[in-house]
């Protein structure tokens, strides 16, 4: 008897802002998407295991009160497109493959991730290509100015300015802080000011008059970050750190400030539901946790590819090293996490997550 089954790349999503009211089966390897009835999802949902196609037909059918004819005709356009299948493709053999190897480490939805983008046809960077990025750059620019550049709250209830980014802020050079002792310093908003100055405060700007385009110019930080486009934000939670006020801050990079959006202590129960890992496993105690989210559109607008998702992760750990860094060459403690209960942390600031959405978060303490 004929067996038929859910092609392994497919995955499903209920109802939801991204899917609006229908369920959506989703084919990363095909990267296509299809809007379905109740009996398609509830005949993928049947067929996560191969089962004999008569058996399936007739089981959906019961279920949802429909003709055994209605529900094979369903399956047919499931079959054609290819989100059920008789057997598996050799790409999806491939995939199995390697989402084995990579599950064993935690990685499935990376690899997932990494197969949906991988066919993916990039310019080169020999002549031709940079030729061809320059265009691209000034056609977008003729749609829409680049000016997306720094985040400020001039409405924030208050307004703390933080030293101009400088070397001297600093007792060692930060390489040296990793070979030598640094003499432990109480944690206090001199360190947090220098932490926040040094490593997210704009240092520098740069034109780029080749591509002829009339956006902003690009901005520098201390950390690297790909084409200049910046596009991580940091924020702070102030829990004990003398003598700021505790409560929720936004580290504004222009002219370099902590904005207060949320004034108030935030209780250590409510730390631990936001912050499960960077406030409930830091040896040490907490003093601070500086939020770093990523706006999508900053780096989009250059880089319109499926891996500009990459990109952003890469910007955010230059960030979160810099941090640790400093930390470490001004004799205070910083502990780097990447899992939160990031959906409340972005109500709780106020971000739609597909504009702006969290990445990580960083305890610091004495």
């Amino acid at each position: 008897m004929q067996t038929i089954q859910t092609k392994p790349t497919v995955r499903l999503m209920p109802p939801s802002p991204l899917a609006e009211k229908t369920w959506v089966a989703e084919d990363f390897l095909l990267q296509k998407r299809f809007a379905l009835p109740a009996p398609g999802i509830l005949l993928l949902i049947a067929c996560m295991q191969p089962q004999p196609v008569d058996e399936v037909i007739q089981d959906v059918a019961q279920r949802l009160s429909l003709s055994p004819e209605r529900v094979e005709r369903v399956v047919q356009s499931l079959l054609t497109k290819e989100l059920l299948v008789a057997s598996l493709s050799e790409d999806v053999r491939r995939f199995n493959e390697i989402a084995r190897q990579w599950q064993s480490f935690g990685w499935i939805e990376a690899a997932e991730y990494h197969l949906a983008t991988y066919n993916y046809q990039f310019l080169g960077a020999d002549e031709e290509g940079r030729y061809l990025t320059q265009q691209r750059m000034i056609h977008y620019n003729n749609n829409e100015e680049d000016t997306n550049r720094v985040k400020t709250y001039p409405g924030a209830s208050v307004h703390i300015p933080l030293p101009r980014p400088d070397a001297d802020l600093l007792p060692v050079a930060p390489g040296e802080a990793w070979s030598r002792q640094v003499a432990s310093r109480k944690f206090d908003a001199e360190m947090l000011s220098i932490i926040a100055s040094l490593a997210f405060g704009k240092v520098g700007t740069i034109k780029t008059p080749q591509l002829q385009w009339n956006g902003q110019p690009a901005i520098h930080r201390t950390s690297p970050s790909g084409g200049a486009r910046h596009p991580t934000e940091a924020y702070v939670v102030v829990i004990d750190v003398p003598p700021l006020q505790p409560g929720w801050y936004h580290i504004a990079i222009d002219s370099p400030q902590l904005e207060l959006l949320h004034e108030g202590r935030v209780e250590p129960a409510r730390l631990e539901e936001l912050f499960p890992t960077s406030y409930g496993r830091a040896p040490f105690s907490v003093a601070a946790i500086v939020i770093l989210t990523s706006i999508f559109e900053r780096n989009m607008w250059r880089y319109r590819e499926p891996r500009t998702f990459r990109t952003i992760h890469m910007d955010g750990g230059h960030l979160a090293e810099s941090v640790q860094m400093l930390a470490q060459a001004i004799g205070v403690r910083a502990f780097i996490q990447y899992w939160a209960n990031e959906n409340a942390i972005e109500e709780q600031l106020g971000l739609h997550y597909l504009d702006e959405g969290f990445l990580l978060s960083i305890a610091l303490g004495q």
